[in-house]
């Protein structure tokens, strides 16, 4: 499990800042964009250095530098070690900010874990519970819908778990899921390639057999959108020489 007393994070004096964000520039690995900062307007960006295992936050519309002419960052934290980033997503409004990651200790031979950083004031992590965390190779895709809900897809086991950011608990250290759908194909693709990708508010299965099949899920209604194959033309109408049922269905 990941708590608080694994995942530790701290906010360096303002003394010791400078040096920090200045070597934490010099060696990003990963930049985090927000899902809909169109909608917003503002952009706020999340940098992470693996090198120097810490977090920075970005508010790009902020004019403010350093005299120089460069971007002076809000936010930065300090991690305790270092973790191997498999995916990520990022929500900002004009009063939130969330980071949720999948990831594991560099140091260890684990599986995946995810987790959610609530970067408001002083940063907190919550680990997302579900029914599967026996996954090594990290076969996990996280989003955010627009009202800040939190979506985490295991194309292990081929389910989807939702998770309610609002009015979450300062005490507490995991987040367990409020809804959870399985992802219903024919059996006969269980066995194959499968991986998925978020985009806003749609959930894209990609099923690697003789062709790869697409699948297109609402993620607000949790139903099929669309299927097709990656031999179809740009030209063409969305087809399918298979005619497979496909659907979501929530447990319990």
């Amino acid at each position: 499990m990941i708590s608080n007393e694994e995942l530790k994070i701290s906010i360096p004096s303002e003394s010791n800042n400078y040096n920090r964000i200045k070597k934490h520039k010099e060696s990003i690995d990963h930049i985090f964009v927000s899902q809909y900062m169109k909608d917003i307007g503002n952009i706020y960006v999340v940098t992470y250095s693996k090198e120097h295992n810490s977090i920075l936050g970005w508010s790009i519309d902020n004019i403010e530098n350093d005299g120089h002419g460069q971007q002076q960052p809000d936010e930065f934290y300090e991690l305790d070690k270092q973790y191997k980033i498999k995916s990520f997503a990022l929500y900002y409004d004009l009063y939130k900010k969330f980071l949720s990651l999948c990831l594991k200790d560099r140091s260890k031979n684990d599986c995946y874990k995810q987790c959610l950083i609530d970067l408001n004031g002083k940063a907190q992590f919550f680990e997302l519970v579900h029914s599967d965390s026996n996954d090594k190779y990290g076969r996990y895709t996280i989003g955010f819908l627009r009202n800040d809900d939190l979506i985490l897809v295991s194309s292990y086991d081929l389910k989807i778990y939702k998770y309610l950011t609002k009015d979450m608990s300062k005490n507490i250290e995991t987040l367990k899921y409020s809804e959870i759908y399985d992802i219903e194909i024919p059996k006969s693709l269980y066995n194959k390639f499968i991986c998925s990708s978020i985009y806003l508010e749609k959930l894209f299965l990609f099923i690697q057999n003789r062709k790869t099949l697409i699948l297109q899920f609402d993620l607000l209604k949790m139903n099929l959108d669309r299927q097709y194959d990656s031999y179809i033309s740009w030209n063409s109408q969305y087809s399918s020489c298979s005619h497979y049922e496909f659907a979501t269905k929530m447990e319990g």
